[in-house]
């Protein structure tokens, strides 16, 4: 059993500020640049996970808990830091060298659904009205036609 698999092997590389997964360079870099803004991030994912779990009762990838869950997110990350920042984060974390095309993809829709939220509409409420995709259309090396272009760093 490798005990560093949180860290994609690599400790000396790759942390796991909250215990659940490791940061990618790209998430290093955001919270570097914007220290601030990334405590307000790592306080949003963790009232995203708590949110999911209690609503669901479980967590894993491929779900309509993980698609809840990146949507609360980012809903979160808006009220808070705004939507362009938002985007950006959401961005950085979904460029880890494990996540595979469709799986990004996904993720960065529910993100993007998140970033949608208006007024003070509460993120819990947005997120259970929103289209979500909780499975990745077709084999996962090529995405279904839902999935809009997800932005990269060159579009900002």
């Amino acid at each position: 059993m490798n005990g560093y698999r949180y860290a994609l092997s690599n400790p000396n590389r790759w942390i796991d500020p909250t215990g659940l997964e490791s940061a990618t360079a790209n998430d290093l870099i955001n919270c570097l640049v914007n220290p601030i803004e990334c405590v307000k991030v790592y306080k949003c994912k963790s009232e995203a996970g708590n949110a999911a779990k209690k609503k669901y009762g479980f967590d894993a990838n491929n779900t309509e808990q993980n698609a809840y869950k990146h949507c609360y997110w980012t809903c979160c990350m808006t009220k808070i830091i705004g939507p362009e920042e938002a985007e950006r984060f959401a961005w950085a974390h979904e460029a880890y060298p494990t996540n595979t095309k469709c799986e990004k993809d996904m993720d960065q829709w529910n993100n993007d659904q998140g970033r949608k939220v208006t007024g003070n509409t509460p993120c819990d409420s947005h997120c259970s009205a929103a289209p979500l995709q909780d499975k990745p259309k077709g084999p996962c090396t090529q995405c279904g036609p839902f999935f809009p272009r997800v932005k990269t760093p060159s579009d900002w």
